[in-house]
């Protein structure tokens, strides 16, 4: 491993949105054990909580060497689109439904103080009458009871006024709560629905994924024992030519022992022949040469019986000669014997 395997790298990430922190965090999980990933939570609100799930189902799969099951046999950017802009759907309406109940509080404030303000004027209008009511004390009695009943009737007035506005405002108040209730049931029936959806189709991408690796693990078997009846096929075909070749080989050394048989047969019989040759040849050379030794045997009798006549007749003639020289020498003698 080269030192620049071992380094680390220190990546800060800035998503602008959910689906850009959890590809980050999907590009990034592999090389984790060598880079350090700082993603900056620099997010839409609305995202955060659903986009944490889909990092963290995201993170399993990554443990687990798979895809995200909501992920399974989907186009990434399709599928990651619908899902932020459901997102987004359910966090306005979820902002609405908090602008609803934000307005609500305004206007129960409002309300309140509009209450107060009218108690504040109510109680100041007492206040005058209570002043006035000094100061009628004083006047006429006929008086003082036609200002104590037009007294009595403004306040019976107002506390009725009051009493109508704080039930409207009540009623109003219920049925905002109710119509917020009612918005935050159907947002969570709706995340509910998109859960149950997703959770649907990773049941079915589930049951696709093991039916196609059934169909896989039965092609495979297939595969399998098709390769098994050709291997044995093979291996029939190479045992019946091995016993081919094992006939023929015996065939061959049978025939080459039978070549060879008759070979040292008609070498024997060669041998045999020359054998016989060679003594006809060794008793014809035994006879040419007895009869070349008689031959010779007879030449050199033949020879010397001549050589002996003539010496007979050298000294025959030699003995008839009338005189010789008493200087002459027995070789002289034979000489001119020989020359006469």
């Amino acid at each position: 491993m080269s030192n620049d395997d071992d380094k680390r790298f220190n990546v800060k990430i800035f998503a602008s949105n959910g689906l850009m922190r959890a590809g980050a965090w999907a590009a990034a999980w592999r090389e984790m054990e060598r880079v350090d990933v700082e993603i900056e939570p620099f997010v839409q609100p609305w995202m955060v909580e659903d986009m944490e799930d889909l990092i963290e189902r995201l993170q399993e799969a990554e443990d687990k060497g798979e895809r995200s099951d909501s992920f399974v046999d989907y186009d990434d950017d399709t599928y990651g689109e619908s899902l932020g802009t459901e997102a987004q759907r359910l966090h306005e309406e979820a902002m609405a439904a908090k602008a609803a109940k934000a307005a609500m509080e305004v206007e129960d404030r409002i309300v309140k103080e509009e209450e107060l303000e009218a108690e504040a004027r109510c109680a100041e209008e007492l206040l005058n009458i209570t002043r006035r009511k000094g100061k009628e004390s004083r006047k006429p009695s006929g008086e003082l009871g036609a200002n104590n009943k037009q007294a009595e009737e403004f306040v019976l007035a107002k506390a009725s006024k009051d009493e109508e506005n704080q039930q409207r405002n009540e009623a109003e108040a219920r049925r905002k709560q109710e119509e917020n209730e009612a918005e935050a049931q159907r947002i969570e029936s709706e995340k509910q629905r998109i859960r149950d959806e997703e959770e649907a189709n990773r049941l079915r991408e589930e049951a696709q994924r093991i039916e196609e690796e059934l169909a896989l693990e039965e092609e495979a078997r297939r595969i399998h024992e098709a390769e098994l009846a050709a291997e044995k096929a093979i291996a029939e075909e190479s045992q019946r030519r091995h016993e081919e070749d094992l006939a023929s080989e015996r065939a061959l050394d049978e025939e080459a022992q039978l070549i060879h048989a008759q070979e040292l047969a008609e070498r024997q019989a060669l041998e045999a022949e020359v054998e016989k040759l060679h003594q006809a040849e060794a008793a014809q050379k035994a006879k040419s040469k007895a009869e070349e030794a008689e031959t010779q045997r007879r030449q050199q009798q033949k020879e010397k019986t001549t050589e002996e006549a003539r010496l007979k007749e050298i000294y025959h003639r030699a003995s008839q000669r009338k005189t010789t020289t008493g200087d002459e020498s027995l070789s002289e003698l034979l000489i001119k014997a020989f020359h006469y």
